[in-house]
C-alpha cells in the first residue's frame, strides 16, 4: 500500500497525539514513577491509576456537552474533582467547571524528547542510618 506524503504526515500527527496523550496520563496521574517494588503491588498500583483515569474520563465525557472530550483538560478535571470531593451535592456545578477547562488547539505542535526527572546530587546511602 502506497501512501502520499500528506497521508504519512497526517498519520505521524495522529501518532504524536497518542504519544502526547500517554505522556499526559503519566504526568497528570503521577504514573511516571511507580513506587511499589513487587510485581503484585505494581499491578495493583497501575490498576488504581487506570481506575482513576477512567473516572476522570467519564466525568469529562459527561461535562463535554457540545465538545469533543479530548478538548477538555485532564489535569483541570482532576484538580476540580479534588476541590469538589467534599461537596457531592454540587455535581452539576462540578461538571460545568470541568467543561470550562478547554485545551487550546495546537496543530503540528513540536515537543522535545527530553528527560524531566533529574538525578539527585546526593551520594547513595551505603551504610545504615544509625552509622551514617
Amino acid at each position: 500500500m502506497d501512501a502520499t506524503p500528506e497521508e504519512l504526515a497526517e498519520l505521524y500527527r495522529e501518532r504524536w497525539k497518542v504519544e502526547q496523550g500517554f505522556r499526559s496520563i503519566k504526568s497528570d496521574l503521577r504514573l511516571d514513577y511507580l513506587r511499589c517494588t513487587t510485581p503484585d503491588l505494581i499491578h495493583k498500583e497501575f490498576s488504581a491509576h487506570m481506575l482513576a483515569y477512567n473516572l476522570l474520563r467519564k466525568i469529562i465525557c459527561e461535562a463535554a456537552a457540545d465538545r469533543h472530550p479530548n478538548e477538555i483538560s485532564l489535569k483541570g478535571c482532576s484538580q476540580i474533582l479534588l476541590a469538589f470531593l467534599n461537596n457531592p451535592d454540587f455535581y452539576d456545578q462540578m461538571l460545568t467547571a470541568v467543561g470550562s477547562h478547554v485545551v487550546g488547539q495546537r496543530p503540528n505542535r513540536s515537543e522535545p524528547r527530553v528527560r524531566k526527572r533529574r538525578p539527585k546530587s546526593y551520594p547513595l546511602m551505603t551504610r545504615p542510618r544509625g552509622v551514617a
